[in-house]
């Protein structure tokens, strides 16, 4: 099984900053989908610690990060 390397959501984003003036990203668009990616990641690590023991773990772990950091 070959696993592809993934980068953080603050990772991507010094990527995007450094590269700013090299795209039509904007400074806020930049910060909102590393916002998204962080929310997503940390869903995904909720679902992957919990494995099979909690069905439909991807509610599971919006729930628990609405519960943690927040609906935003």
């Amino acid at each position: 099984m070959t696993m592809s390397k993934k980068i953080t959501a603050v990772q991507w984003m010094a990527k995007q900053i450094l590269n700013l003036n090299k795209s039509d990203a904007t400074w806020s668009e930049i910060y909102d989908q590393a916002l998204f990616m962080e929310k997503e990641q940390i869903i995904d690590a909720y679902k992957e610690g919990c494995g099979d023991w909690i069905s439909n773990d991807k509610i599971k772990g919006a729930q628990y990060y609405n519960e943690t950091y927040g609906s935003k």
